[in-house]
């Protein structure tokens, strides 16, 4: 399964870039982040995420991968890694098909890994300078560990998903960003998963610019915090970050 997995992440950039023979134009977004405290205590956070995105013909492929790391004196607070790959192929003017993979780990709220596929089609909705929305609906398969696990415990199950991606041009220096993604499990009692995330960013210069963003983390059915099974983690996490973005 976890092979299969691992060559599904090879395989989709080769696809995103190949058969077409148009000029090729790409996109890349890094963002960093820290906090360093000393005095009654001692703190540190780093957090880095970087968005590559390439267009070719009719395809469009996007790469995020991220993390955030915080300790507090020698206890790790804070511990979240991510990667989303995905492939949009459109077979018409508004429409497109495409095709997702993702991974985190959040061992801090019980997640020691949570892999995901899926594939569906999208419509582009709005598509001007200033204003893009558009809304992908699919289905999906999840493989997913607990650090702790429960009786009867099934991590693998198939899904149904919706998502919306929503880009708003504030004033010439200043955009607005969300991006929204429910997987429902179609199958059994793993609930439902949701991310939805906002980013407010204003360039400084023609390369930089700050950025704003405020994330929900939502799975209705949490991992369980030690071995009693008697108390789980809370189903929902919010994330406010500050952060310094380099255009490339």
């Amino acid at each position: 399964m976890k092979t299969t997995f691992f060559l599904f992440l090879t395989i989709i950039p080769a696809v995103a870039v190949a058969g077409d023979e148009e000029k090729r134009s790409w996109t890349n977004e890094t963002e960093l982040s820290g906090v360093w405290t000393s005095g009654n205590t001692k703190t540190s956070s780093l957090g880095l995420k970087n968005s590559y995105g390439l267009k070719s013909g009719k395809n469009e492929f996007t790469a995020k991968l991220g993390g955030v790391h915080a300790k507090n004196e020698d206890e790790v607070i804070v511990e979240q890694y991510f990667l989303n790959l995905k492939l949009d192929r459109k077979f018409s003017e508004k429409t497109y098909w495409y095709v997702s993979t993702g991974w985190k780990k959040d061992e801090i709220a019980g997640i020691k890994n949570n892999a995901n596929l899926g594939s569906g089609v999208g419509r582009i909705w709005v598509d001007s300078e200033k204003r893009k929305f558009s809304t992908d609906i699919g289905v999906g398969y999840v493989f997913r560990d607990y650090v702790i696990e429960g009786p009867n415990f099934d991590g693998s199950f198939a899904t149904g998903q919706f998502g919306f991606k929503h880009f708003q041009k504030v004033t010439d220096s200043s955009e607005y960003k969300q991006e929204f993604a429910l997987n429902r499990d179609v199958q059994g009692d793993n609930g439902t998963d949701i991310v939805w995330a906002h980013d407010f960013s204003v360039a400084v210069s023609k390369k930089v610019a700050l950025k704003v963003g405020y994330r929900l983390d939502y799975i209705s059915e949490p991992a369980f915090k030690d071995a009693t099974l008697t108390e789980k983690f809370k189903d929902l996490d919010t994330t406010f970050i500050t952060s310094l973005v380099i255009n490339f």
